[in-house]
């Protein structure tokens, strides 16, 4: 839909497609003319966003067998473990549970992954990672090495910009250079 200039009883207006605000200026001012419609097309940038959030809300996306089974493999060695020694948020369970019964994810967990993921490379270096403590748990929790390149996929497919984005952080730079190796 376009940027869409009218004209009503109150004056001059642009405004996105046939029912957007009426974004108003007074005749032979420019600059309002200008700012009414920059205003007009930034409302309609504002509807698409809307809509490319919708549909990522919509996508999902279903782990790879080997991400399914670090998430029940986390589940198992956390149910051995003693409480002191249990780690995993409830949000991390939750993760590891749908990622053991093959649910799919939605964009936006998804992303939540590689972010976690990203932000915990350094966890797999802790003093109780060899003995699967809390770090390894978490971990593998949320799908591990083994969900991380399917994951920046099925991102890409619905918000190739977020993927880039991610990619160039520090983070997600060193997450993917440690999977690729």
């Amino acid at each position: 839909m376009p940027v869409t200039r009218g004209r009503d009883d109150e004056g001059p207006f642009y405004r996105w497609g046939e029912r957007g605000k009426r974004y108003r200026y007074t005749p032979g001012d420019d600059a309002g003319r200008r700012r009414a419609r920059s205003r007009a097309a930034a409302q309609g940038r504002a509807a698409k966003a809307r809509e490319s959030t919708a549909a990522m809300d919509d996508a999902t996306w279903t782990p790879g067998e080997a991400a399914q089974r670090n998430g029940g493999m986390a589940l198992e060695v956390r149910d051995s473990k003693p409480p002191s020694q249990r780690g995993m948020t409830p949000v991390g369970l939750a993760r590891a549970r749908d990622l053991k019964n093959g649910r799919p994810l939605s964009i936006r967990t998804t992303k939540r992954a590689l972010r976690y993921l990203a932000r915990h490379l350094k966890d797999k270096q802790g003093a109780t990672w060899a003995d699967e403590g809390k770090g390894w748990q978490a971990w593998h929790g949320w799908g591990g090495d083994d969900i991380v390149l399917g994951a920046l996929r099925a991102v890409r497919k619905v918000d190739p910009s977020w993927a880039d984005r991610f990619e160039k952080t520090a983070t997600g730079a060193a997450l993917l250079r440690h999977v690729r190796a």
